[in-house]
């Protein structure tokens, strides 16, 4: 592909991106990308880094630099295991080699080692559900390959650590809007950031730890909506392209927040509204693939595949109509505590996965994954899972009580609640033998959930997340390092 017709891709990704938001944006007077501009910098400033607080502004920067060594070292450590055992059912290679390959025009189809097609079977394994990664992800990742002369498990595991630790840091600017206190938010994105979670996903590369920066993302940008009183239209067209291009079904998360921002702000033509923003984020973003096809017509085209139907019908083999005991197992198990504290038995026994998709994993590495396991734990373990759910259902109780009351941010809980349901509803029909995989679409959500502001006032309380913080994080990492040492 020439630089030509590389350069005249982005033009009509500009000419399609200006002409579709201008036209959703009629309801606004007087806009201009200057505009949008100046908001951004502004909104930086007054909810990142307001009135220079040094002191906010250290802790902000400490944060996520910290998970990102974090996730790095411990990426590292585990990319040893990364082709010997399937890791929670992670596509390493896929990553590995689609994330990085400077080969994207390249006809691999003759090919049987995923290392020498590295980019045509990332049609195969998505089937279309991340439909714009390549874009987001491809040119980054093959320069920093370059740079680290060819070394893409590297490469991915960097890419990776940044993309898991951007997630910590939008989960502090949201617990720290929501707040209004520091210290709280601080203690609060630490659990988030030493979630089970959010320990293997920024350590194990996938597409699930930008998935989680496009969601928490979405309800950031809800949360200064619902406090300026003010539907900044265009950030929400970006946040709706990043979602619907990292994991397609992870868009619903944005019509949520959007709907809930245009019914809280008392917005007329809100059926109008709403389906102007789908129609406008579906457009540019088809629009985007449509390029990205064109410049790397070895990636995939949306659904345009006839496999992805088979694929699905596949992985909808345990559903909540046909095993509703050990769907519902599932997923109270993966939404409410191995996300967040790791039991000691994490290998899946090939027997307990459906039998029609064993072929996926007969001749393959051990399985490491949490599907119809025993909830072994340490002594750690133990204390964590009981601070942990004595922390949430208190934080639950006590913002239904404050909704019910007060009516006290019940348009954020909604939107969290529904985002929470939706999920749900996703993973009783689909995936469920790997549901854990997924856990970066909703892991934040749980703990947001939770979250009260006039508890996080009780010194007993931010003791028991400093507990927490301990107790999951030593668990967490000790599990981690028994992988490491398999």
């Amino acid at each position: 592909m020439s630089y030509f017709n590389f350069f005249v891709c982005m033009g009509f990704i500009g000419i399609f991106f200006l002409i579709n938001t201008s036209a959703f944006l009629r309801y606004r007077s007087n806009f201009s990308f200057s505009k949008v501009y100046y908001q951004l910098i502004q909104g930086l400033r007054e909810n990142i880094i307001p009135d220079r607080d040094w002191k906010s502004i250290l802790i902000t920067i400490i944060i996520p630099i910290f998970f990102f060594f974090l996730y790095l070292i411990l990426g590292l450590g585990l990319s040893s295991k990364y082709y010997g055992y399937d890791s929670f059912g992670a596509d390493i290679n896929v990553q590995t080699y689609g994330w990085t390959s400077i080969h994207w025009n390249h006809d691999y189809r003759g090919s049987h080692s995923l290392i020498h097609r590295p980019l045509i079977y990332l049609f195969d394994d998505h089937r279309g559900t991340h439909p714009l990664i390549i874009l987001f992800v491809g040119f980054i990742g093959s320069a920093l390959n370059y740079l680290m002369g060819g070394s893409p498990v590297i490469t991915v595991i960097i890419i990776n650590a940044f993309f898991a630790s951007l997630g910590v840091f939008l989960s502090f600017i949201f617990f720290n809007l929501l707040l209004d206190e520091i210290f709280n938010a601080t203690l609060l994105t630490l659990i988030f950031g030493l979630s089970m979670s959010q320990l293997i996903f920024g350590s194990v590369p996938e597409n699930f730890a930008l998935a989680g920066v496009s969601i928490i993302a979405t309800y950031v940008l809800l949360l200064i909506c619902l406090r300026d009183k003010k539907l900044y239209c265009e950030y929400w067209i970006l946040t709706g392209i990043l979602t619907f291009g990292v994991t397609i079904t992870n868009f619903a998360q944005s019509i949520i927040c959007f709907s809930i921002a245009v019914i809280g702000l008392k917005i007329k033509n809100k059926f109008v509204i709403i389906l102007n923003y789908i129609l406008v984020v579906a457009t540019i973003a088809f629009i985007l693939n449509t390029i990205q096809y064109i410049i790397f017509p070895n990636t995939a085209h949306l659904f345009l595949h006839p496999s992805m139907v088979n694929s699905y019908q596949e992985f909808a083999q345990i559903t909540i109509l046909n095993e509703p005991v050990t769907t519902l197992y599932e997923l109270g198990k993966n939404f409410l505590i191995v996300n967040f504290v790791s039991p000691s038995s994490f290998l899946v026994a090939l027997s307990s996965i459906p039998t029609k998709l064993q072929h996926y994993y007969t001749n393959k590495p051990p399985i490491l994954g949490y599907y119809k396991s025993s909830l072994n734990y340490s002594l750690f373990g133990v204390m964590a899972i009981i601070l942990w759910l004595s922390i949430f259902i208190s934080g639950i109780f006590q913002n239904l009580r404050l909704i019910i009351k007060k009516n006290v941010n019940v348009y954020l809980f909604s939107a969290i609640s529904l985002g929470i349901l939706f999920n749900i509803a996703v993973h009783s029909i689909l995936g469920v033998h790997e549901m854990f995989l997924y856990s970066c679409h909703f892991t934040f959500l749980i703990l947001a959930l939770a979250t009260n502001r006039s508890l996080m006032t009780k010194t007993y309380y931010k003791t028991g997340l400093a507990a927490l913080i301990f107790l999951m994080g030593t668990n967490n990492l000790l599990i981690i390092k028994q992988i490491i040492n398999l």
